[in-house]
């Protein structure tokens, strides 16, 4: 189960999969980096420009 929490202030969304620590991260595109444990197993995301991805529609 993932949990996921919306920092409007910053506009920036937060998807946690795991209680893990993050020990590096990659950077997917300019706005969305993979936060990854110890094993190379994802921990979670950070969604940049929440508002603007969030209101995309799929054929956009």
């Amino acid at each position: 189960m993932f949990h996921i929490e919306v920092d409007k202030e910053v506009d920036i969304a937060y998807v946690t999969f795991n209680h893990n620590k993050a020990e590096s991260t990659e950077e997917i595109t300019n706005d969305i980096i993979v936060n990854i444990d110890k094993d190379g197993n994802p921990v979670g995301l950070e969604i940049m420009n929440f508002s603007y991805h969030g209101s995309q529609k799929e054929n956009d």
